[in-house]
């Protein structure tokens, strides 16, 4: 998620890291869901709309920054590819690790471990070792692929597989066999683990391809009016909204969404771009830090308070305190690992 933890500030734009942080705060809404009991569909929608915007940015700055930093190295891409496995091996590690302590603390029996060790195996190569690490399993072989392709300089063969993938992916969700476009089924644990897989690298790929022709056509995208941006930008929302409403509140993903994502995403990368910033400034680093711990550890803090709080103490929450709580106890040990700048611990930021 983190690109480039350089702490001295250099060549940073740090309005990339502030979304990051506001992106991640979007993560922890879905998971914890504070806004449950607020029924006004324009609120619910916009909250929607956020949400499902939070990974797909992460995607595209992600593969904004490697398919950059590519054509100007030519060894970055094993760096790269190297912290993101050290990144994802040390979330495993730290999810593993409490799944087990969890299993201890319930008094499991030896076909329970055996169970939950089979199922982190398959996890760990498909799924994610934990649920929001999905990202960073796509991310890693969507990179492999990518890298294969651009040594190979053959980067519109990619974009062209990509496209038919996610054009078949979209298919499918319309029709009654369209799973099997996909030559993939959900008949075992197995196969829908790579299904899911599958459906999540498709999805990476194609923001790898649509970030590609951003940076390929950037500098006549950056030439586009502000107005038509603005009115883009507007249009956008208020299709979704307008379905949203339409629809009594039926999440418009699956029809019209991935393409209004799109639309977004560009209008936002390019407002990132082109709005002046700040590239010197050591504090607003953190956002950075903060985004990235905030994203992966928050499933692992939010359990912990529940037990904390529903286990031990009997105490019963609303989902808005224990976003709260879960948000802010992020963001705080965020903030004393970054003061800390532990070189080992700084991994858990990446």
């Amino acid at each position: 998620m983190n690109e480039n933890m350089d702490r001295s500030g250099a060549d940073r734009n740090y309005l990339i890291d502030i979304f990051r942080l506001f992106f991640s705060i979007q993560i922890v809404i879905i998971h914890t869901a504070p806004f449950k009991d607020i029924h006004g569909v324009v609120f619910n929608a916009i909250v929607s709309l956020l949400s499902q915007t939070a990974v797909p940015f992460f995607f595209f700055v992600s593969a904004y920054f490697y398919l950059n930093k590519i054509q100007e190295s030519s060894n970055f891409s094993s760096r790269y590819k190297k912290k993101l496995l050290i990144t994802y091996l040390l979330w495993s590690f730290i999810y593993f690790g409490a799944g087990f302590l969890l299993l201890v603390y319930h008094n499991s029996g030896m076909t329970e471990y055996l169970s939950y060790t089979k199922e982190l195996i398959l996890a760990f190569f498909t799924t994610g070792s934990s649920f929001q690490l999905w990202y960073l399993v796509a991310l890693i072989y969507c990179v492999i692929i990518t890298a294969f392709f651009q040594q190979k300089q053959k980067m519109n063969i990619f974009c062209n597989i990509s496209i038919v993938l996610f054009s078949l992916y979209m298919i499918s969700n319309h029709i009654p066999f369209g799973k099997n476009i996909l030559f993939v089924t959900e008949s075992s644990k197995i196969l829908s683990a790579f299904y899911a897989l599958l459906v999540n690298l498709i999805r990476a790929m194609m923001y790898f391809t649509v970030t590609y022709y951003f940076i390929k056509y950037e500098k006549v995208i950056l030439h586009i009016s502000k107005i038509k941006i603005l009115l883009a930008f507007i249009c956008s929302v208020s299709i979704y909204v307008i379905y949203y409403y339409i629809n009594q509140g039926v999440d418009p993903v699956r029809e019209i969404f991935p393409f209004l994502r799109v639309v977004l995403l560009v209008i936002l990368m390019i407002w990132i771009l082109l709005i002046p910033h700040k590239k010197n400034s050591r504090h607003w680093g953190f956002f950075s830090g903060a985004a990235a711990f905030s994203y992966y550890a928050h499933p692992l803090i939010a359990m912990a308070w529940d037990i904390l709080l529903f286990s031990i103490l009997k105490i019963s929450i609303s989902n808005l305190l224990r976003f709260i709580l879960t948000l802010t106890t992020c963001i705080l040990t965020a903030y004393i690992l970054y003061k800390w700048n532990n070189r080992y611990l700084n991994k858990l930021f990446k």
